[in-house]
């Protein structure tokens, strides 16, 4: 029997997938600093990825609003449910802010907010995406 791999983008079957790595090893500073996480990709997808025609984005609905590449300092995110600031404002789920501080690896962000109201918000990493 065939053991299928799953297509993180298409979702497809594959007896053979690519495993293509989320940060570009171009980016390491040297051969003991490159970033293995991987992700499963068909040949089209993997091809197609690479020349910038899709996204690493997937159509499975529970990571459809997610991507591989967390966000970084000063990078503009979505809150993907609603925070909640240290003086008990709500800030709605869908508000975009900046990220200020980058907490752990990536589980958490500070988030600066200027609409609906200025505040910051500590946010999980699950709780935002990059807009």
């Amino acid at each position: 029997m065939t053991v299928l791999n799953t297509c993180y983008i298409c979702l497809g079957q594959f007896a053979q997938t690519h495993e293509h790595h989320i940060f570009p090893q171009a980016y390491a500073l040297d051969a003991s600093n490159i970033d293995e996480r991987t992700v499963p990709l068909c040949g089209t997808c993997h091809t197609a990825l690479h020349s910038q025609q899709v996204a690493l984005a997937s159509k499975d609905p529970k990571k459809r609003d997610q991507r591989y590449f967390p966000p970084e300092q000063f990078e503009r995110v979505e809150l993907l449910s609603a925070g909640r600031t240290w003086e008990g404002q709500d800030v709605p789920s869908g508000s975009c802010g900046m990220v200020v501080e980058v907490l752990g690896d990536h589980e958490a962000f500070m988030v600066e907010f200027v609409e609906p109201f200025a505040a910051q918000v500590t946010v999980r990493a699950g709780d935002v995406r990059i807009a």
